[in-house]
């Protein structure tokens, strides 16, 4: 009796080929699955970090809203100050003006008692408010053309009043 032999059955080639593209299809759908597990997990994790960006965002928003409420406070308690000394400035001012004019009527009224002067008007003007500076006159010496000493070299240069005051006090004292 011939011997029979079992083995794998022999398939067609279709069956091959359909076998083959059976598999390929198998493998293209689960790296596709992969991808797009791969594509959902970073957009999840984008969405997780934005929230993140979003609280801090939002918590830095607060923070500085509250900052800028108090330096709001701040200024504005200022301003009350300043308009308070304001109100204080003027009202010594004023104060001073009545009592200049006050005084000045008063030394009107005793110079035209005393010596008969006549009155000179509203324009009359405290005696210690208004000095007059002769026109012409220097503020400051220029210092002399040959030096005092010879320590420094004769340079043409402008001496500023309290330095030229200085020396001649020193020059006094000699």
């Amino acid at each position: 009796m011939p011997a029979v032999t079992t083995g794998p059955p022999q398939r067609s080639e279709q069956m091959w080929q359909a076998l083959k593209r059976h598999i390929i299809r198998e493998r293209q759908r689960k790296k596709q699955e992969q991808e797009a597990d791969a594509e959902e997990e970073r957009q999840r994790k984008e969405r997780e970090r934005q929230q993140k960006m979003d609280v801090m965002t939002l918590g830095e928003t607060r923070e500085q809203i509250s900052v800028l409420e108090a330096e709001l406070s701040q200024l504005k308690d200022e301003k009350h100050q300043l308009f308070l000394q304001l109100k204080k400035v003027l009202n010594e001012d004023d104060n001073r003006r009545r009592q200049l004019t006050k005084e000045a009527s008063v030394c009107s009224e005793v110079l035209t008692s005393v010596s008969n002067y006549p009155p000179a008007g509203t324009n009359v003007v405290h005696p210690q408010m208004f000095l007059p500076v002769p026109i012409g006159s220097p503020l400051y010496k220029i210092a002399a053309a040959t030096p005092t000493h010879t320590l420094l070299p004769s340079v043409n240069v402008r001496i500023p009043f309290f330095i030229n005051f200085q020396l001649f006090h020193e020059n006094l004292s000699w």
